[in-house]
């Protein structure tokens, strides 16, 4: 059982390529989530459901709630504390959707291109970021709640993936090719390889043919020593 463990914390040994690459998936796992988030949330708005969820890109959905807001198909309570004004065309409504849902097609492009090229991640980071700094900048004029500090955090989630993806990508290329990573570590300690097993087989079956020499050449001399000189 023990050997079996040992065996198994072999196995789950990274190299240091193995540790890059997977920090550069889970950065581009993390901009997927982004993107799917804010997807839902958008067509959850189109619906007029009400719901939405915290772990989502700024810019896209605020231009749409906006437009939406602004084209008075909110809830009517929403306009009880404001004053009266003449709602916008629905035209405009249909050119913020456009513009998040083409925002939104951007960093899925980003994700999806960015699997072989890394200039892309680094787009998806820099257009991030002036989200980010342009959600700090309204949330902190509105004044900040519980909702608004997730809000804050997983966009400093995603930052620091992204971030940390990127610069694992540009580490990647200063690395030699790895070996197999339970070669590279070695076997777990106790168990050899066959062909050392075949080794030590070998130099067993050597010694027992030594000893067996020897012990005859004992009983050959004790013999001689027993026969009585010719006279």
């Amino acid at each position: 059982m023990a050997g079996f463990f040992k065996q198994n914390q072999a196995q789950q040994v990274l190299t240091p390529r193995g540790i890059m690459e997977r920090q550069y998936a889970n950065s581009r796992a993390n901009l997927l989530l982004a993107v799917i988030f804010t997807l839902i949330n958008l067509v959850m708005l189109v619906l007029g459901t009400g719901t939405y969820f915290l772990f989502s890109i700024f810019i896209p959905y605020y231009l749409a709630n906006t437009g939406w807001y602004l084209c008075g198909k909110c809830p009517a309570d929403w306009y009880e504390d404001v004053e009266p004004f003449e709602f916008f065309d629905t035209s405009f409504l249909v050119v913020m959707l456009v513009i998040a849902f083409v925002m939104l097609a951007f960093y899925g492009l980003a994700w999806g291109l960015s699997k072989k090229r890394v200039g892309w991640l680094i787009a998806a980071l820099v257009f991030f970021i002036i989200d980010t700094v342009l959600m700090l900048v309204i949330y902190l004029d509105a004044g900040l709640d519980f909702s608004v500090i997730i809000d804050i955090a997983f966009h400093a989630w995603v930052l620091y993936y992204l971030i940390q993806g990127i610069r694992a990508h540009i580490k990647l290329k200063d690395l030699p090719p790895d070996e197999d990573p339970i070669e590279e570590f070695g076997a777990p300690e106790g168990e050899g390889t066959d062909e050392n097993a075949s080794f030590d087989a070998s130099d067993s079956v050597s010694a027992e043919s030594e000893e067996k020499d020897a012990s005859d050449e004992n009983v050959t001399s004790d013999q001689n020593s027993d026969t009585p000189p010719e006279t």
